[in-house]
């Protein structure tokens, strides 16, 4: 206990710093951590991290357990550190099973509305430099989605669903949306930025538009409710889905939208679809931020 709050009192620049070498340090040691781990302790281990063979399921694997400590290294360790460190309230609260419910009512139905913004994001003629960064990354989410046993949809479960919905949404709404709240006051804009920098992050701009829109609903979630619980279960939920289908039905076409992980059908839109995921949602999210000024009321 002797380092808690050691940097409570410090400026907001001096913690702004300290947040970005902790963020750096950690994912350096994860990384290295990862390297060291398969290359003396894996049959094969410096093959594996010299040459990545995608039709490989070893390699594959290996990819995934790389990704898995880069995402704790750069996401939920250095975040925890420097709520340690400075006191920083991440909102670890408890919240209650009505507002679970409507998060995960919104994540289900929302899934046409996220369809259409993806066919309005493919209407933005991006350039060639840019797009090269989604065609690697499809390459390799097409590669983690091949599950041929039990073990490998728990794996998948694990580095794509689980560590992400808890570490971004440690990083994003937990740490980030929370610092740029003291900076802007308004918390509408400091949703916007937040989700469009989660967005951006993820270097995938054909998926920019509905990853700016899912990160608005889970900024909405963290702030209406005071739990970072809600936006973890929701991004949980969100990402588990299309894997889950990804598994059950690996010969249908059903993709993994790049937006996090929401469900992509590449048939032809159904606007009535559209309209009613609009209204579904906007119904739910209206009785979320009812609820929760109820619930404060209470208190």
């Amino acid at each position: 206990m002797i380092f808690k709050g050691l940097y409570d009192e410090k400026s907001s620049t001096f913690k702004f710093f300290i947040f970005l070498w902790l963020v750096f340090l950690s994912a350096v040691l994860h990384i290295l951590f990862a390297l060291v781990v398969v290359y003396f302790f894996v049959d094969g281990g410096p093959d594996l991290i010299k040459y990545q063979d995608l039709n490989s399921q070893l390699s594959i694997n290996y990819l995934k357990f790389l990704q898995m400590f880069t995402a704790i290294g750069m996401f939920i360790t250095p975040v925890v550190l420097y709520s340690y460190l400075t006191n920083f309230n991440l909102n670890w609260n408890k919240t209650n099973r009505h507002a679970i419910f409507l998060v995960v009512a919104i994540i289900l139905l929302v899934a046409p509305l996220v369809s259409f913004l993806l066919e309005l994001n493919s209407l933005i003629e991006f350039p060639s430099w840019i797009l090269q960064f989604d065609n690697n990354s499809e390459i390799l989410i097409q590669a983690f989605l091949k599950m041929p046993t039990i073990f490998d949809l728990a794996f998948n479960l694990l580095v794509i669903a689980i560590i992400p919905a808890v570490g971004e949404e440690l990083f994003f709404r937990g740490y980030l949306q929370q610092v740029l709240k003291n900076k802007f006051g308004s918390i509408h804009i400091t949703i916007l930025i937040t989700a469009t920098i989660f967005s951006i992050f993820h270097l995938d701009f054909q998926g920019l538009i509905p990853r700016v829109f899912l990160g608005i609903l889970l900024g909405y979630f963290f702030f209406w409710t005071k739990s970072l619980w809600v936006p973890i279960v929701a991004h949980f939920i969100n990402n588990a889905l299309a894997v889950f289908l990804t598994y059950f039905y690996p010969s249908g076409n059903i993709e993994l939208e790049k937006i996090g992980y929401s469900i992509n059908n590449s048939e032809t839109i159904n606007y009535n679809a559209v309209m009613f995921s609009i209204l579904a949602v906007s119904i739910l999210m209206y009785l979320l931020f009812k609820s929760q000024k109820y619930a404060k009321s209470k208190i």
